[in-house]
């Protein structure tokens, strides 16, 4: 952040410090997107991994099942 800012009082015209305005925002908007895309990734990963782990409990239950009525 310091060197944002001895760059920003280099500059020595409004041209520049609008264009290091606009590089900031660009990399403050990219790092929101990959943020997003993180948290987006994450979010699918764990629906995969619940939905194999309810299918796991699903046939487990029914594997017990028909294990007992064997027994019965």
């Amino acid at each position: 952040m310091s060197d944002v800012l001895n760059i920003a009082v280099q500059c020595n015209s409004p041209e520049q410090l609008i264009a290091l305005i606009a590089i900031m925002i660009f990399v403050f908007a990219l790092t929101v997107v990959v943020l997003k895309g993180i948290i987006r990734f994450t979010g699918m990963v764990l629906s995969t991994i619940l939905h194999y782990h309810n299918a796991t409990v699903k046939i487990s239950g029914a594997s017990v099942n028909a294990e007992l009525e064997l027994h019965n």
